[in-house]
């Protein structure tokens, strides 16, 4: 009697462990699409799509399909925003060469143009932090030009960076003459000005020079050509730069920057 209730008890958590490995392999695989905060790139996951056994990574159009419907309202709710303009459609996701992903959208015209360098500098950020499990190392983004129709860099419709100009005693409007390289700085106890051409941090890595790659997700700051954490540095630089070297990464260049002690 024992030995035949012995049986049914290893019979029975046999079907229960079969059962939950069942609705595993059932369960459809979930990934996540990045939006924007208070506190920077947020990621929430989205149902992929895939067949739950499918080991392949996500379709790519298809995670920025699931970015370009933005936030729900609960999360928008929750703090969360997209900069990408509304209407905004995918044409095509492409794969070209090895490590490089040439993303091409679909703007308004009239969205198009108002969009500005730190909103630029959002939608790379988000749609890059979402195409990460591409293991990208190239990223580009396009739209069509309404004038020609062709498709061309987004970094191309951003409005010129103006400089202002301060009133001199040589007339109103006109340039002070010109200061040493890097200008003066600060007189003591003013500090840094602020403002939203200043205070940009980039991470740089000491052994190749390449700026660093944030992933969200991960919460890791590491080199692109190497994948290590070690000897990264965090540099505060102005926007305009930080701009700069946002463009060159969209247009395919990989800027490589060269770390010297301070004196």
């Amino acid at each position: 009697m024992t030995k035949r209730w012995t049986l049914l008890l290893i019979a029975a958590a046999l079907l229960i462990v079969s059962g939950m490995e069942a609705d595993a392999q059932d369960t459809p695989p979930s990934h996540g699409v990045v939006f924007w905060s208070a506190q920077g790139p947020m990621a929430v996951k989205r149902p992929s799509g895939i067949a739950a056994h499918d080991p392949g990574p996500p379709d790519p159009q298809r995670l920025i399909e699931q970015l370009l419907e933005g936030p729900t309202p609960q999360e928008e709710r929750d703090g969360l925003r997209t900069a990408i303009p509304s209407g905004t459609t995918v044409a095509s996701v492409l794969q070209p060469a090895e490590e490089m992903v040439v993303v091409r959208l679909e703007i308004p015209g009239r969205e198009l143009e108002r969009i500005d360098h730190e909103a630029f500098e959002v939608i790379v950020r988000q749609i890059g932090a979402t195409l990460r499990p591409l293991a990208w190392g190239d990223l580009r983004i396009q739209v069509r030009d309404p004038a020609s129709g062709d498709f061309v860099a987004l970094a191309e419709f951003l409005p010129e960076i103006e400089v202002p100009v301060k009133p001199s005693s040589a007339g109103y409007g006109e340039p002070e003459p010109s200061t040493p390289a890097g200008g003066q700085p600060p007189a003591p106890g003013q500090g840094q000005p602020n403002g939203t051409l200043s205070g940009k941090t980039v991470y740089v890595s000491a052994d190749t020079g390449m700026v660093a790659v944030e992933d969200v997700e991960q919460r890791r700051i590491y080199d692109p050509v190497t994948g290590d954490e070690d000897n990264i540095h965090e540099l505060e630089v102005s926007y305009a730069f930080k701009l700069l070297l946002d463009e060159m990464k969209a247009l395919g260049i990989r800027p490589r920057l060269e770390l010297v002690d301070a004196v």
